[in-house]
């Protein structure tokens, strides 16, 4: 094994480690990794969902929108 398929190896083995993880962040090009982790953080660091957030946005409009069309047609 010469020196080229060694260090090939080497960087397939590290390539592995690397992206092994499935809850690490998408994959993202080694040059740009420093600022995808400045940029949105690691996995520890995330905030939490906005799903009661969305959820109770949407229902407020479906629910009082209609509700109020209602309520204005009937006072007239």
């Amino acid at each position: 094994m010469n020196d080229s398929e060694r260090r090939r190896k080497e960087l397939l083995e590290l390539t592995r480690q690397r992206y092994s993880d499935s809850t690490a962040p998408p994959a993202v090009h080694p040059r740009y990794h420093a600022v995808y982790e400045d940029l949105y953080g690691t996995e520890d660091e995330l905030p939490g969902g906005t799903l009661g957030i969305h959820f109770s946005v949407s229902f407020f409009l479906l629910y009082f929108y209609p509700w109020n069309i209602i309520i204005t047609k009937s006072g007239t």
